[in-house]
């Protein structure tokens, strides 16, 4: 009996691998008229065996769609979608040729969910059409003619999805305006087009662009006839010299961007993620998988018009924006304080004149700006020659820059120069025009320029004297400071310092007549103030230094932050930064009062919380009883109204990337305020996110896109939110591995929990009665919808703070999250107790 069970099992075994090798080796690539492929696991597969028509879900969505998707790899790549808009609920979908020619898909009901819908062309037998998927990936109807031959009455390329790839085409026409374009899907699980879009431009020069509902959001620069003009490293690449192609038809008036290699064994795949990023992918045969090769926009300057106009972009330089020569901020302020969005304006009026510097009040000349890419805007001319390319545009006053390119051509500009980014490696280079004064203003000078230059090394060389002079003493004062400071660990040095200068007059010395209101205090008066940073004064410590209490001249308590030496913010930014902060009025934000800037001395002075941080007391046994529920929810209220204000609210969009227990404040009231700004970044009015090489925060907080590939954003500010919600809500760290859990991890806990239907047992056992066990369950509700996987499905801090303020039922599934795994407790290997990871990484980084 066992051996027949075994020879039973071994036949059906054999028999459905051999089905599974028929099937793939007689793949079919077409269907004619009358015939269909249905949503039983029915396919086309292209000849080459390189794409593979037929119904799906994507993600976890359980609609069901049909589309064309690369058989390479684990992970599908679609190409195209049919039925972007109308998906099927269920699997009793069928694709069909009709007897019209059109390609149908038909529902359970008989009814046409979608159709290729081809215009009647005379002299066509339709009863002859097929359905081809060709080995480019692209599925055509093809029927015969009466003359005998084959015509293509439809393809999909003509349709794009999200993707782009070899031999397929986008663009539009200069004459009629309708444009070819790849469009975003809405979301991973909605493959319906999103207002996010990637295309050619067609008017010449032509460019690519990313567009958020038809606004730039990304652009690559003029072609010239063989590369991109932006694109980095593109004119050395072997790979670009044979693959891209922009093919113009005057009399049709349509121009078209296409790429194609010369080995078609090659894959590559552009696709438009629902975040407004393009990527470009390229099938690796060796790991067989997808390599990412190159992204767009992926750091601050790709986003077009970062800088506003009249300025460059850079992200290798040292200030990310700044103006062109002879151009000055629009508005100074705020210029200073990191938002570069209005931009720069001239200095002087152009003359209007040719430039003629042998006679005083001579015209307007160029200045070469090299390694750029070259403004948004330009207008091309018919012109074969550079000084005729130039001489031309001084012929008229609108002509504010110009440029010749090799394979195009004269290149001129009459409106503001927009989104102009340094791009090493490039040969661009743009040539502004000039008041003759900001050109040579020594010539303009004349003599008095050398009395000046002699006059002013005298002054110099004084100046420089009395500095070093003062230096030595300020040094040797210092010293004698830290002397003192250091002779003690533990016990306070009885040792006072005089300050040298009062609020007020300290005040004045940084606003320098300005209304400023940050304070810029003396290093000796907060030495005195903190009792000389005594180590009975150090009521915190982080990655950025040791916190102290002191009491400044006229009683005022506050919090001093000595920050580490070993920070790489230059002096300038911190100043600014520290500006910056200081404006930002909530009352759920803690206070910068002030900082001080003294030698390598950099501290800041917040407003002294009496309860101190969150963390001291929500996860210490004996203090934590003093967070009732009314307490918590209370707490968890108002750090979701300093997000929106953060987020939403305030002049300068904040992303604060280091939310969590320990940057929680609590006055005597039990008022949260969020504190330490260090890591936070300013992000302009139209940006949703922005990317980073150096990724810092703390483990446990730390969204899945941030922690893996550096994206920030309003939804990873929105992931460390809901893992502190959880931690207020159970008492306990997320960081740590419990043993009584599960599963060892507080996220993963919490799900499961919820999951279960057992949500209100990860309350924290110190509460005892919460009074309503409805609002606990809300709290966990919204914290396991803040800490999903992918940032889209997050809600927005304006979401949240609706959630929780408003007695609704939240309609809202969450998904599993990315951390709720099972993980291994860390055993010590003498004591046996579990050991929590409370790893931080935090650095300073100038904006």
């Amino acid at each position: 009996m066992g051996i027949r069970s075994f020879n039973l099992v071994s036949t059906i075994s054999t028999f459905t691998l051999l089905v599974s090798f028929l099937r793939f080796s007689f793949a079919i690539n077409s269907i004619q008229s009358g015939q269909s492929i249905r949503d039983r696991g029915e396919t086309l597969v292209s000849a080459s065996r390189t794409f593979e028509l037929g119904f799906f879900s994507p993600n976890s969505s359980a609609n069901r769609y049909v589309g064309i998707w690369y058989t390479r790899g684990s992970e599908r790549k679609y190409v195209w979608v049919a039925n972007k808009e109308n998906p099927l609920k269920n699997s009793s979908g069928t694709l069909t040729v009709g007897d019209d020619g059109n390609l149908l898909l038909i529902d359970g009901g008989s009814d046409a969910v979608w159709s290729t819908n081809i215009s009647v062309v005379s002299g066509v037998n339709y009863s002859s059409t097929a359905a081809v998927l060709l080995d480019a990936g692209n599925l055509v109807l093809r029927a015969s003619a009466s003359d005998g031959s084959v015509r293509d009455l439809w393809q999909s390329f003509d349709h794009p999805s999200r993707a782009f790839i070899q031999q397929m085409k986008i663009g539009g026409n200069v004459k009629t305006g309708k444009k070819l374009a790849v469009s975003a899907w809405r979301s991973e699980d909605n493959p319906a087009p999103a207002n996010l879009s990637f295309g050619l431009d067609p008017a010449k020069p032509q460019q690519m662009f990313v567009w958020d509902g038809g606004v730039p959001r990304w652009r690559s620069g003029p072609w010239n006839g063989r590369f991109f003009e932006g694109i980095p490293n593109m004119e050395n690449d072997p790979l670009y010299f044979n693959e891209i192609n922009v093919d113009t038809d005057a009399q049709q008036g349509t121009v078209y961007f296409s790429f194609s290699y010369v080995n078609e064994s090659f894959l590559s795949i552009f696709e438009m993620g629902s975040s407004g990023t393009v990527v470009k992918s390229d099938w690796n045969d060796q790991s067989q998988r997808w390599d990412i090769d190159w992204s767009a926009p992926s750091r601050d300057c790709d986003f077009y018009g970062k800088c506003g106009p009249f300025a460059t972009c850079s992200h290798v330089r040292g200030a990310t924006c700044s103006c062109l020569k002879g151009f000055e901020p629009k508005y100074p302020e705020e210029w200073r304080k990191g938002n570069w969005s209005s931009g720069c304006k001239r200095r002087i009026r152009l003359s209007c004149k040719s430039s003629n510097r042998t006679t005083e009040g001579g015209g307007d000349g160029f200045y070469a700006i090299k390694e750029v890419k070259l403004p948004d805007a330009a207008k091309w001319l018919e012109i074969w020659d550079p000084k005729h390319c130039e001489s031309e545009c001084l012929k008229t006053c609108s002509c504010i820059a110009q440029t010749f390119l090799d394979g195009l051509g004269c290149l001129h500009w009459d409106e503001e120069l927009m989104d102009i980014q340094y791009v090493p490696s490039t040969r661009g280079q743009l040539l502004i025009r000039l008041h003759h004064s900001e050109l040579d203003e020594s010539r303009r000078l004349g003599p008095v320029f050398v009395v000046l230059i002699a006059l002013s090394v005298s002054i110099f060389s004084v100046a420089c004297t009395c500095f070093v002079w003062k230096q030595i003493t300020l040094r040797r004062a210092r010293k004698r400071r830290m002397e003192l400071a250091s002779t003690s660990p533990v016990s306070c040095v009885d040792q006072r310092f005089s300050p040298k200068a009062s609020m007020n007059s300290a005040q004045q010395a940084f606003n320098h007549g300005k209304d400023s209101e940050l304070l810029l205090l003396d290093f000796e008066e907060l030495a005195t103030a903190t009792n000389n940073f005594c180590n009975e004064n150090k009521i915190g410590k982080g990655g950025f230094g040791p916190v102290y209490q002191g009491k400044l001249q006229d009683g005022q308590e506050v919090a001093v932050k000595r920050l580490s030496r070993t920070s790489k913010q230059g002096i300038e930014e911190f100043k600014n930064e520290v500006a910056v902060i200081s404006k930002l009025q909530h009352r759920n934000l803690v206070r910068l009062l002030g900082c001080c800037i003294e030698g390598e001395e950099t501290l800041l002075i917040y407003e002294y919380m009496q309860k101190r941080s969150l963390d001291a007391i929500l996860f210490d046994d004996a203090k934590k009883a003093q967070l009732d529920w009314p307490t918590r929810f209370h707490i968890i209220e108002g750090i979701a109204r300093g997000l929106l204000y953060l987020h939403r609210d305030s002049r300068l969009r904040i992303i604060h990337r280091d939310l969590k227990a320990s940057n929680i404040l609590l006055d005597q009231q039990m008022n949260p305020k969020i504190s330490d700004f260090g890591l936070a970044r300013i992000f302009g009015g139209d940006e949703t996110l922005a990317s980073t090489n150096r990724v810092m925060g703390t483990f446990g907080y730390m969204a899945p896109e941030y922690a893996l590939g550096g994206q920030f954003s309003e939804k990873s500010d929105i992931f460390s939110f809901g893992v502190l919600v959880l931690e207020i809500v159970s008492g306990k760290r997320s960081t740590g591995c419990h043993q009584e859990y599960e599963i060892p991890h507080l996220v993963g806990h919490a799900w499961h929990l919820w999951s279960d239907g057992r949500g209100l047992e990860l309350l924290d056992q110190a509460i005892g009665d919460p009074g309503s066990a409805a609002e606990v369950m809300k709290c966990i509700h919204v914290g396991l919808l803040c800490i999903q996987d992918r940032a889209a499905d997050r809600p927005t801090t304006s979401s949240v703070v609706f959630m929780l303020s408003n007695e609704v039922a939240i309609d809202l599934s969450p998904k599993h999250p990315a951390f709720a795994v099972e993980i291994m407790p860390v055993r010590s290997s003498t004591s046996g107790i579990n050991t929590a990871n409370e790893v931080t990484i935090t650095d300073l980084e100038g904006r």
